[in-house]
C-alpha cells in the first residue's frame, strides 16, 4: 500500500526528514576549541572596552574553550560558565601543554646537578634556543635545579633580553649559546644527586611571578642562572680557578660533631669549552684530624657530559657520566673512604 503513496505525500515525508535533521543539528551543542592559561593569574573581562568589569580571576592551569578572537584578545568560557575576554596570549593550546607536561615528567626522573636562582626575568623555553617555544617567564631569585647543559646557534635569536635589562650590540653577541635544563625547586632546601621535580605559556607574561607552588620545567639561557654551591666548593674552586658547573653529594664522612657532606665537583678549567660540559673533575673530602676538607682527588683535560650519576655499590660508592670525545663512552668512578679511582664497566681497575 506504501508503494502507492501520493508523490505529493512522499515528498513531505523528505521534507520533514530534511526539517528535523537541520533542526536536531542546531540543537547540538558548538564545539569550541580548548585551551590552557599560562599565566599564575588571568583577570577575566567583561568587555575589551576601556571601561569594564572584571567577571573571574583564571589560574594557572585552567583549561577554558575559546569562543573568538579578535586581535590580540580572546573571548573564553570557563567550565563553571564563566564568559569573558582576556589576554590571548596568556592561553596555551593543548599540544604545547602536553609537550610542557611530558618535558615536567622528564625533569623529575633526572639526577639534579645543581642547584641555583634566575639572576632575573628569564623566559623558559620548551627547547634549548631562544626560538623555541616559550612557556613561561620566571621572575627575579627564583630557585631552580639545573639537570643538563647544551650549547646551541645564537643565530637570529632577539627573543631574550640580556640579564639585569641591559642589551648587547650585535657584533658582541657570542656565535653559540649555553642552555640549562631547569625546574623550579618544589623544596628550597633540595640538594643535588637526588631525583627532583604544569606547563605554561607561548609566550612571555609581564606579571611578577608569584607562583611558587607551580612546578614548571624548561630550557633557560644559562647566563641568567647564578649557581649556589655550599660551602667549600667556591673557595676551593675559585682557588683553582675551576668554574663550577655541577657538584653531587658523596658519602658522608664521621666527625665527631656530626658527618660531615663530601662532594664531587665538575667545572671547566681554563678557556671554555665550546663542546664539553665540563673539562675538569674534583673531589672534596672532609678530614677529621684537621677539621677541613680536604681535595681527594683532581683530573683535568677531560670532555664531559651531564648528566652526572651516583649509585651505591658493596666496593663503595661509584660516578659516572659521558664523555662526548669519546663516542659517548661512559667514564665510570669508584671511591673508598677518601680514595677515587677511575675503573672499567666490569668493575676492575683501569690502568692499574
Amino acid at each position: 500500500m506504501a508503494a502507492h503513496l501520493p508523490r505529493h505525500w512522499i515528498l513531505a515525508f523528505v521534507l520533514l526528514g530534511l526539517i528535523v535533521g537541520i533542526w536536531s543539528l542546531r540543537r547540538r551543542p558548538q564545539q569550541y576549541p580548548s585551551a590552557y592559561v599560562s599565566d599564575v593569574a588571568a583577570t577575566l573581562w567583561s568587555s575589551t572596552a576601556v571601561v569594564r568589569q572584571p567577571v573571574a580571576t583564571l589560574g594557572y592551569g585552567q583549561r577554558v574553550a575559546v569562543l573568538r578572537r579578535v586581535a590580540d584578545q580572546a573571548e573564553v568560557r570557563t567550565d563553571d560558565g564563566s564568559i569573558g575576554w582576556l589576554d590571548a596570549r596568556v592561553l596555551m593550546d593543548p599540544a604545547l601543554w602536553q609537550q610542557a607536561a611530558a618535558l615536567l615528567a622528564r625533569a623529575r626522573a633526572l639526577p639534579v646537578q645543581a642547584i641555583g636562582h634566575t639572576r632575573a626575568f628569564s623566559n623558559v623555553h620548551l627547547e634549548p634556543g631562544r626560538q623555541s617555544p616559550r612557556i613561561f617567564q620566571f621572575a627575579r631569585d627564583v630557585p631552580v635545579a639545573v639537570f643538563e647543559r647544551k650549547l646551541v646557534s645564537a643565530a637570529n635569536a632577539n627573543n631574550d633580553s640580556p640579564p639585569e635589562g641591559a642589551s648587547e650590540p650585535e657584533d658582541q653577541q657570542p656565535k653559540d649559546e649555553d642552555w640549562l635544563f631547569v625546574m623550579r625547586r618544589e623544596d628550597t632546601g633540595a640538594t643535588p644527586a637526588g631525583s627532583a621535580s604544569v606547563p605554561s605559556s607561548s609566550v612571555v607574561s609581564e606579571h611578577t611571578d608569584t607562583g611558587a607552588a607551580i612546578p614548571i620545567a624548561g630550557w633557560v639561557l644559562a647566563q641568567f642562572v647564578a649557581l649556589d654551591p655550599p660551602q667549600p666548593i667556591p673557595d676551593y674552586a675559585g682557588a683553582s680557578g675551576l668554574s663550577v658547573v655541577a657538584w653531587v653529594p658523596l658519602d658522608p664522612a664521621a666527625d665527631p660533631d656530626g658527618e660531615k657532606p663530601q662532594y664531587l665537583v665538575a667545572g671547566v678549567h681554563g678557556e671554555e669549552s665550546r663542546t664539553c660540559d665540563f673539562n675538569a673533575l674534583r673531589v672534596y673530602t672532609w678530614g677529621a684530624g684537621q677539621k677541613r676538607y680536604e681535595t681527594a682527588y683532581v683530573e683535568n683535560d677531560l670532555c664531559g657530559q651531564l648528566p652526572i650519576r651516583v649509585r651505591k655499590t658493596p666496593e663503595g660508592t661509584e660516578f659516572s657520566f659521558a664523555e662526548i670525545d669519546q663516542n659517548n663512552q661512559e667514564r665510570v668512578y669508584r671511591m673508598k673512604q677518601t680514595t677515587v679511582r677511575l675503573i672499567s664497566s666490569d668493575g676492575s681497575p683501569k690502568g692499574r
